[in-house]
């Protein structure tokens, strides 16, 4: 009898194993961010982060015309991100159950809801939409997160990370990081790039060879 009970004890605590680890990796897929749009890609030279000299970024506003133009009084919702000289983004959010949506059009990024759950923020960016902004981020600038209510949290770019995506158009590829030449599963990447202290993560596709969907650039900057 004990036995039976031993072996039932095992196997429920199997199921619960196997439960949990399925919930941890869901939604730990990385979006791609870097689909044949209509746009012509963004070229990089190599790897540093710079863009063609024939891309501009888009007309700028002050903060407060920009604040001005995208608050609805939603304080609870990013309605907008912008560098000073450098870009001035709305925001959009993903559609429910869609964690791999990314907007299409040039001057919005998308919130990725589940880094949400991780209590920080993720804006996704096609490459050869709003995601060539990001290009234009190094180390020390300062990015503006607005919200619906007109509020402005600052954030400092402390982190620039590339990734070849040993899979370019799949979210669940792994990837190798191009600094280290260490490859990481999709998992990985997103609990480095989306957990840990609340943080803004910027993400957007390296094109190469051709391939928009290459690999995959993460800026990290932290609330100041």
């Amino acid at each position: 009898m004990r036995a039976v009970q031993t072996k039932k004890l095992a196997s429920l605590l199997l199921i619960a194993a196997v439960f949990l680890f399925l919930n941890s990796t869901i939604g730990t897929n990385i979006p791609v961010t870097g689909l044949d749009l209509s746009a012509d890609p963004v070229k990089l030279d190599s790897f540093t982060g710079y863009r063609d000299d024939d891309r501009v970024p888009p007309v700028q506003l002050s903060i407060s015309e920009f604040v001005a133009n995208i608050s609805d009084g939603q304080g609870e919702s990013v309605r907008g991100v912008y560098a000073t000289g450098l870009f001035a983004l709305r925001v959009v959010q993903q559609p429910s159950g869609n964690a791999g949506y990314v907007s299409a059009e040039e001057d919005v990024a998308t919130q990725f809801s589940m880094a949400k759950k991780y209590d920080s923020i993720g804006l996704l960016a096609h490459n050869n939409a709003a995601g060539q902004y990001f290009y234009n981020l190094t180390y020390g600038n300062i990015v503006e997160v607005v919200y619906g209510d007109g509020n402005i949290d600052l954030y400092k770019v402390e982190a620039i990370y590339e990734f070849q995506a040993l899979s370019p158009s799949s979210t669940s590829s792994s990837f190798k990081d191009l600094v280290s030449g260490e490859t990481f599963s999709a998992a990985n990447v997103f609990y480095k790039m989306y957990s840990g202290d609340p943080h803004l993560t910027l993400q957007t596709c390296i094109q190469k060879d051709g391939i928009n969907t290459w690999g995959r650039l993460f800026i990290i900057a932290y609330p100041l």
